[in-house]
């Protein structure tokens, strides 16, 4: 396999995460069955991600996602899951070529608690969000789409791991 890839990270980061700024990815790669050179594809994938803070304190993240792959044994990608599509299927739809677009609003609700005992200890950030994440596949003629919108509860992010509760309602009509 030759991969090639493109990456630019000038994003500004805040002790609850990236705040503003670009992070970008392009990577390229073909894969070579040296044997009988029918398993033979290539791959392209994109990850563009944009904060932006529109007002104090609220942070509008951006993320949008293409892939594709082509040859005679090409890659089938799956969209699911908390990362892609924020559903508990982690191969919810499926396809040759994927799209994904995600949109949230990020507010930050409980911030600088501090407790005590039994020294001084500062609690993450307990933030709220609301999102909406829309997604297509194609595999030859055939299509899927699908799209989540909700709200979610979460606690820590940058340097903290993140706990996060969303509720959800999802569609397949867009």
């Amino acid at each position: 396999s030759n991969f090639l890839s493109l990456v630019r990270d000038d994003a500004r980061w805040t002790w609850d995460g990236p705040v503003a700024g670009t992070r970008f990815n392009v990577t390229g790669g073909y894969t070579r069955d040296l044997t009988t050179g029918i398993a033979d594809y290539g791959t392209a994938f994109t990850d563009l991600r944009v904060y932006r803070q529109p007002l104090k304190r609220v942070i509008s993240a951006t993320r949008a996602v293409a892939q594709t792959s082509f040859g005679e044994d090409a890659q089938r990608f799956y969209i699911g899951g908390p990362l892609r599509l924020r559903v508990p299927e982690r191969r919810l739809i499926s396809g040759l070529q994927t799209l994904s677009l995600q949109q949230e609003l990020r507010v930050p609700r409980v911030r600088g608690l501090v407790l005590a005992i039994p020294s001084p200890w500062m609690l993450p950030t307990i933030s709220g969000a609301l999102f909406t994440d829309v997604a297509w596949t194609r595999d030859g003629s055939a299509r899927e789409q699908y799209a989540v919108g909700g709200f979610g509860a979460y606690l820590g992010g940058g340097p903290y791991p993140a706990i996060r509760w969303n509720w959800i309602w999802e569609s397949r009509d867009l």
